[in-house]
């Protein structure tokens, strides 16, 4: 057997079989990859490993900015001294647009075809995803912990599906700490949250 010695200065990331310790940009980073990938395997859409990594960039980016303008047009009371409950009224027409600033950047990033048949293909996951662009009514309910953080929080959208006439109630829950380490899409809502409490504390 022959072999080839080569000398490098770069040390190995993990031995065979080892474990890889992601940081927690990159195990987000890669949970929502593979949840596209999911959804897009049961519904028949292909893409190149690029092109996953990008939408799922892509999506992590515009949760976020969605997350911020909810967070602005946000309602909040106090269930109980420890429990608050958020409303989010519906925002069809600047959900229309966040929409279609997702759809543009998916396009650029994913080529024309792409970004249309991912649309076509995980409609309704993305509606999922992203409370279905404005056109929900949403409560959320969370605690708040000492760090400043917030315990899971309960999502309820209120929306009318157009397809099927129907009236439909879809209710999630959220570990901000796990799903949103750095604060970027949970955080504007918490803020607000917080500033909430502190007026309320204040009198």
């Amino acid at each position: 057997m022959e072999t080839t010695e080569v000398n490098s200065s770069v040390e190995p990331v993990a031995s065979v079989g080892e474990p890889i310790a992601l940081d927690a940009e990159a195990s987000l980073m890669l949970s929502e990859e593979i949840a596209w990938r999911t959804a897009g395997s049961a519904a028949g859409l292909e893409l190149t490993d690029a092109q996953w990594r990008a939408f799922a960039e892509t999506a992590i980016l515009h949760q976020a900015i969605r997350c911020a303008y909810e967070a602005e047009i946000a309602n909040v009371t106090m269930v109980n001294d420890t429990l608050s409950r958020v409303t989010i009224p519906c925002y069809a027409e600047e959900g229309e647009s966040l929409r279609d600033e997702f759809f543009l950047a998916l396009k650029e990033v994913l080529g024309g075809e792409a970004a249309m048949q991912v649309f076509r293909r995980l409609g309704r996951d993305l509606d999922a995803r992203f409370g279905g662009f404005g056109v929900a009514v949403q409560t959320l309910e969370l605690s708040l912990e000492n760090d400043g953080g917030a315990s899971a929080v309960t999502r309820t959208a209120h929306y009318w599906n157009s397809d099927e006439e129907r009236a439909v109630v879809r209710r999630e829950i959220h570990w901000p700490q796990l799903e949103d380490p750095y604060g970027d899409a949970w955080g504007p809502l918490i803020a607000r949250v917080e500033q909430f409490i502190g007026r309320r504390a204040r009198g």
